[in-house]
């Protein structure tokens, strides 16, 4: 099931997306004690981390980690998570840090960097908010049309947390989390902006793109966050 929510300004959507995040946030650590958040990297999410960063949480129950990632070291200018610590968690304010969790601990082994990633992904468990953020050709996470990996994935409803895939731009090595797994999160948003990517989810492709996986997944509940 999905619910359209939409915005004449990208300033009126990151308010209501961050509202609609803490709420999330702080039930989450009334029922649990802790809260474990994935966000999306590219350009769109940078003014939800803004707005986010100055909300007084507490931020030490918390947890941040990325949907997806490239396979690049973080001081690669194509890193998610420097992008990541830069605009969002060096930006709140205070001593009281959420915990980052990576995707990347290896670049030159990528059996280990798995091995790791998932090992400490399972000593976490299941996010309370999964943020995901959709390209014009209907990628989500690291989940490409057109790349093997990715679509098996998709079709696999029980296939792994973590799984590899080739993006069709540089770099392409990523490593992504898996629909099987970001399913099954407690909140599901799709943020995004434009009217092609507007007009792209409400014109269904027959289940070709990968998006079309999280839209036609009735046992799923994703809200919509767009604007102009």
């Amino acid at each position: 099931m999905t619910i359209f929510h939409g915005f004449t300004n990208k300033n009126e959507l990151d308010t209501a997306l961050t509202k609609s995040i803490v709420l999330d946030i702080n039930e989450a650590i009334q029922t649990k004690g802790r809260a474990y958040l994935l966000f999306s990297g590219g350009s769109t999410p940078k003014g939800l981390f803004q707005k986010l960063a100055s909300e007084h949480l507490d931020w030490n129950q918390i947890t941040i980690g990325l949907v997806d990632e490239r396979m690049v070291a973080e001081d690669s200018e194509f890193s998610n998570a420097a992008m990541l610590k830069k605009l969002f968690i060096n930006e709140i304010s205070g001593d009281k840090k959420p915990h980052f969790l990576p995707l990347v601990y290896r670049t030159d082994d990528n059996e280990i960097n798995l091995k790791t990633a998932t090992e400490q992904l399972n000593q976490i468990g299941l996010p309370d908010v999964v943020v995901l953020g959709m390209g014009n050709d209907g990628h989500f996470a690291s989940l490409f049309p057109a790349d093997p990996a990715s679509e098996q994935s998709l079709r696999q409803i029980n296939s792994d947390a973590l799984l590899y895939t080739m993006a069709p731009q540089f770099p392409h090595s990523r490593i992504s989390h898996s629909w099987a797994y970001l399913r099954q999160a407690g909140k599901l948003y799709l943020h995004i902006s434009g009217n092609d990517k507007r007009d792209l989810i409400r014109n269904q492709h027959k289940g070709k793109l990968p998006i079309d996986t999280v839209l036609n997944d009735k046992e799923t509940s994703v809200e919509i966050f767009w604007s102009n």
